[in-house]
């Protein structure tokens, strides 16, 4: 907040900004928290499997199997758009890889 602009407040004003200031750091202490449960929960796996079974322990960590992107099929997904876009009404217009319209019964 300006300097200026904060002696030009009113007190109402300015316990709105308060109110906002509060509330906003309210939601961030509370998504902080979620996310030291959800690592908590990890450490605990780790701890739980070190401790009862040692030889399953992960050679590569929980989160980092999880958040790999899936492989995907670009032509496969290219059907998918084009299936989508004539479901909708549209219509596909083919180009090549300078941009130029290609009529779509010479493909």
């Amino acid at each position: 907040m300006d300097l200026f602009y904060f002696w030009e407040l009113t007190p109402k004003q300015f316990n709105k900004h308060l109110e906002a200031y509060i509330e906003n750091r309210e939601q961030e202490l509370k998504l902080d928290m979620q996310v030291k449960d959800q690592l908590n929960y990890y450490l605990g796996q780790y701890i739980s499997v070190g401790v009862n079974n040692p030889k399953k322990y992960p050679k590569v960590p929980f989160l980092e199997k999880s958040n790999k992107p899936k492989e995907t099929n670009n032509d496969y997904l290219s059907q998918k758009g084009i299936s989508w876009v004539l479901q909708m009404g549209g219509n596909v217009v083919y180009k090549d890889k300078d941009g130029n319209v290609i009529d779509k019964d010479n493909l």
